[in-house]
């Protein structure tokens, strides 16, 4: 995550593994502002057209707005997301990505939803 220098894939990936361990969503001041930083590159990518790294930029995105509370955002950017992926594969691996979340416990606004939409989206693209 240091070394990426503010990049979302290993951001969220420390949050989400860091969540895992210790059961609980900690989003302190430092993390608070790589996340907004992120969130103001993404927001960039999804506005460029065609979008810049679909579906990726649109499930990083989503997944930043799931840790912020915002249910809706989440959701509709999954959607989003979903609607631009070419494979089921990364449907899914976006899915997998999300489902240690509700192991460990986590009950974020809209994540079963989410969870639940990808996996039904997923069987469509097959």
């Amino acid at each position: 995550m240091e070394v990426s220098r503010g990049h979302s894939y290993p951001l969220l990936n420390a949050l989400k593994l860091r969540a895992q361990i210790t059961k609980k969503l900690e989003i302190g001041d430092k993390l608070r502002f790589r996340l907004n930083r992120a969130e103001r590159s993404l927001r960039a990518q999804i506005s460029s057209e065609p979008p810049y790294d679909p579906p990726w930029s649109f499930f990083d995105l989503a997944e930043i707005r799931l840790y912020n509370q915002d249910k809706e955002g989440f959701l509709s950017l999954t959607a989003r997301g979903i609607e631009s992926a070419t494979h089921k594969w990364q449907v899914d691996t976006f899915r997998e990505s999300l489902e240690p979340l509700l192991a460990a416990g986590l009950h974020l606004p809209g994540l079963q939803e989410g969870i639940q939409m990808l996996h039904a989206r997923a069987s469509l693209l097959e």
